[in-house]
């Protein structure tokens, strides 16, 4: 998949195969980088979620807090 993307956008510009690699490279990183974001994004949800049910009094299978765990 990798050399099929490489492949297109040279065929799409006139640049180097190494100057594509190294942006092909970069977005892939940008994409992980993201990933790893929301990660870390959903984690913070969940600790706030779980804090709310907790001064609620509710506890961990409160239907409406599920389903918006479940949201995302």
């Amino acid at each position: 998949m990798y050399i099929i993307l490489i492949q297109a956008k040279l065929e799409l510009t006139s640049r180097r195969i190494c100057d594509v690699r190294h942006h092909l490279n970069t977005q892939l990183e940008t994409l992980d980088f993201a990933k790893r974001l929301w990660g870390l994004f959903q984690a913070l949800i969940n600790g706030a979620l779980e804090g709310i049910r907790e001064q609620l009094g509710f506890g961990p299978n409160l239907t409406g807090f599920q389903n918006l765990s479940g949201f995302y």
